[in-house]
């Protein structure tokens, strides 16, 4: 397929995505990093914590689409709570992201996220990539060809292979706005990866309804949250390692 007829469909797809776009599923293998805490800020305290040790975990995320919406959650044998391990053994820590719903004609979502020991859902617009279509860049991927494109922004160097043998913009977590469906996606800056596993077009899908669990805020009062959080835990590590350190040995234990 050529550049050319590939922008010709990006643009009838950004005016009507709906009217031309396809439905489905994709099962998606999706390494993530873990929240980073701010070690400078606290002194060196996490590093003493096994759980802050791990820096990746890696999931199974389902995605579903139709014209107007998508939206991804863990496969039914990968729901965690914050802190919980994969099946890999590695640790969630202490921020996971449940659901992410998305509208693709208003380009905003919702996202169910984990944190600490609250939900939340956190409202905002999806981030406005800056694809760059690569030129002779295309391989077969489950059965499916797939194209280049690459962004190089403010959400770091992005790489990501979508199929326009697929008719949607749509894309797992909040990577989207491609001429087809993005079947593998790599954030070189935050290591996060997604690669295709399963894909079922066409098949009868449940209506996609956004999540409703959690306390409704914005991407900026997430963001304060959990400063506040962190920082909270910070004082509390403190106080508890100085505990540990000026308490006078019990005979017995300890040695």
């Amino acid at each position: 397929m050529s550049i050319v007829r590939l922008i010709i469909l990006f643009f009838a797809m950004a005016v009507s995505p709906s009217a031309i776009a396809q439905s489905g599923s994709v099962t998606y293998a999706h390494t993530r990093s873990l929240l980073s805490l701010p070690t400078d800020q606290i002194g060196g305290i996490v590093s003493d914590l096994d759980e802050v040790n791990a820096t990746h975990s890696t999931i199974t995320m389902k995605l579903t689409f139709d014209g107007y919406n998508s939206i991804m959650y863990p496969s039914i044998n990968d729901s965690y709570e914050p802190g919980n391990s994969t099946s890999d053994g590695k640790e969630i820590g202490w921020e996971f992201v449940d659901t992410t719903f998305v509208v693709h004609g208003e380009t905003r979502y919702i996202e169910s996220r984990l944190f600490y020991d609250a939900e939340y859902l956190v409202q905002g617009h999806l981030p406005e990539w800056s694809w760059k279509l690569e030129s002779g860049q295309e391989r077969k991927y489950l059965g499916f060809l797939v194209l280049k494109a690459t962004s190089d922004g403010q959400y770091g160097s992005t790489e990501a292979w979508f199929t326009p043998e697929i008719l949607t913009n749509a894309g797992p977590g909040l990577f989207y706005g491609l001429p087809g469906l993005i079947l593998m996606v790599t954030n070189h800056d935050t290591g996060e990866v997604y690669a295709a596993e399963e894909i079922n077009i066409g098949e009868q899908l449940s209506p996609i309804v956004p999540p409703i669990a959690g306390k409704q805020v914005n991407t900026d009062e997430y963001d304060s949250i959990v400063q506040r959080v962190i920082f909270e835990n910070q004082i509390k590590w403190e106080k508890a390692r100085d505990i540990l350190r000026f308490s006078p040995r019990i005979e017995g234990f300890g040695n």
